[in-house]
């Protein structure tokens, strides 16, 4: 409910007229999830102004603090080459009160959540997603775009 009714309108609107392809929103998705910048993005402008290798170096411009850098370059891949990382699942970690400590994590499955996502593509944008040759896993195999979102 939060990816498609916060996170995914933004997204699909800093898109513009443009119609990206399951990665790219998967990345753009993930980068927006954990900045909330992505209509401010010059990474995001700079592939729209058609200018993809100087929009690949500015995704790396947003690595503050250093412990984000794998994370940008897993979405840097994602989005220009669509290569998907991870399992397709993501840690849900639940929290020890009454400090709110992480505990363990739990290892979920997110394929019905995806399968969700792209029915809300749908409805937000009136189209579903571009088709587009990427490096397996598949998406629709292993959600993997939601170890993006949550790590």
């Amino acid at each position: 409910w939060l990816l498609t009714t916060r996170y995914l309108p933004p997204v699909l609107a800093a898109f513009g007229a443009f119609k990206p392809t399951e990665p790219q929103l998967a990345a753009a998705l993930s980068f927006h999830y954990n900045t909330g910048a992505i209509s401010r993005a010059s990474w995001l402008k700079r592939f729209l102004a058609g200018e993809p290798e100087a929009a690949r170096q500015a995704l790396l411009e947003w690595c503050h603090p250093p412990e984000i850098v794998p994370r940008r370059r897993r979405e840097r891949d994602l989005f220009f080459d669509a290569r998907w990382s991870g399992d397709g699942t993501v840690a849900v970690y639940a929290v020890a009160k009454p400090g709110y400590h992480p505990v363990r994590p739990k290892r979920v499955e997110v394929g019905a959540t995806l399968e969700n996502l792209r029915h809300a593509v749908v409805e937000v944008a009136g189209e579903p997603f571009d088709s587009v040759e990427t490096s397996a896993p598949q998406p629709s195999e292993a959600g993997n775009w939601f170890d993006h979102l949550f790590s």
